[in-house]
C-alpha cells in the first residue's frame, strides 16, 4: 500500500481516475476476449508464456514448488501465490498478444524457481526425483542452453521484424504528417506512439489512451465516425483493417509502403476525413 497508494492518488490527481487510462482502455477493446472460455484463454497463454527455454524449466517449477512444501518455505510459497494471481488477472482481463508482453513480470521469477531446482536438486532427497535425479538434472541443463541458444536466433529476427514494421509504417506515416500536413490540422489515430514522438498535431487517439472519451464506444465504428465529425478530425492513420467501416468511404493521401503488406496485414495509409 506504502508504495501502490501513492501511484493511485497520482493517476486520481491527474486523470480522475485510479489507474492510467490505459487501464480502462485496454479492457474495452478487448471486451469480446473476457466472453471466451477461460481454459481456452488458459491454453493461448501458456503456448505463449512456455516458449522457448521456460518449457525446459517448467519441471524444475514443478520440482521447486514440491520442494518448497516439504520444507515449508512459505516465503516461496507466498511468491507462487503471487505469481498464481498475477497470471490468472492477466487472463482474465487481457488477450496474449505482442508475444505476451504483459506477461513478462511473471517470467523471472518462474525462471528462478525452474533454475534453483536444478541448482539445488542434487541435494535434495525428494523420492520423486530420487532415482533419475543425475539424468532431470543433466537434460535439464542441456534442454535449457538448446533451447536458449535457438530462440535467441529466433528473438532476434522476431525482433528485426517487429523494429522493421515499426520503422516502415508507424514512423514513416508519422514523419509524413509531420511534414505533409499544416500543424493547424487535427489527425484521428489508432496508434499514436510514434505521432507523438515526430508529430506535433492535435491528435485524437482512437485507442483511447490519450482521448479516454472514446473508451465507452472504442469498438462501434459509426459512434467513432460521429466523434471524429463532432471533433473536427481532418485525418486518420490507421490500418485499415483495423477500421474496415470508417475507412471504407474515405480518401487515402499517403501509404506507406512498408513491410506490413510482406507480413501478411496491410500497410498503414493516411486517409482524409470526410
Amino acid at each position: 500500500l506504502s508504495l501502490f497508494g501513492p501511484y493511485l492518488l497520482f493517476n486520481f490527481v491527474l486523470a480522475g481516475t485510479p489507474m492510467p487510462n490505459t487501464f480502462y482502455a485496454k479492457q474495452a477493446e478487448y471486451i469480446a476476449w473476457q466472453a471466451r472460455p477461460f481454459l481456452l484463454r488458459f491454453g493461448e497463454m501458456a503456448l505463449q508464456f512456455l516458449a522457448g527455454p521456460s518449457l525446459a524449466l517448467l519441471p524444475g517449477a514443478i520440482g521447486w514448488l514440491v520442494i518448497s512444501l516439504r520444507k515449508r518455505d512459505w516465503g516461496t510459497l507466498v511468491g507462487m501465490v503471487w505469481f498464481a494471481g498475477y497470471i490468472i488477472l492477466y487472463i482474465e482481463r487481457l488477450p496474449v498478444y505482442q508475444h505476451g508482453r504483459y506477461i513478462m513480470p511473471a517470467m523471472p521469477i518462474f525462471f528462478l524457481w525452474g533454475l534453483a531446482a536444478l541448482f539445488k536438486l542434487p541435494e535434495t532427497e525428494i523420492k520423486l526425483f530420487r532415482s533419475y535425479k543425475w539424468a532431470f538434472v543433466f537434460g535439464g541443463n542441456l534442454l535449457t542452453g538448446i533451447l536458449c541458444a535457438v530462440f535467441w536466433v529466433f528473438g532476434a529476427n522476431t525482433y528485426a521484424q517487429d523494429v522493421a514494421l515499426i520503422e516502415s509504417e508507424m514512423v514513416a506515416s508519422a514523419k509524413w504528417a509531420a511534414e505533409n500536413i499544416s500543424s493547424e490540422k487535427i489527425i484521428s489515430a489508432h496508434d499514436i506512439g510514434a505521432l507523438g514522438y515526430y508529430d506535433d498535431h492535435e491528435l485524437l487517439d482512437l485507442a483511447g489512451l490519450i482521448s479516454p472519451e472514446v473508451i465507452p464506444f472504442i469498438r462501434d465504428e459509426e459512434k467513432l465516425a460521429a466523434y471524429l465529425d463532432r471533433r473536427g478530425a481532418d485525418y486518420l492513420i490507421t490500418f485499415p483493417e483495423f477500421y474496415p467501416k470508417l475507412s471504407e468511404q474515405l480518401i487515402p493521401v499517403f501509404i506507406t509502403g512498408g513491410i506490413g503488406s510482406d507480413l501478411g496485414g496491410k500497410n498503414m495509409v493516411v486517409f482524409r476525413w470526410r
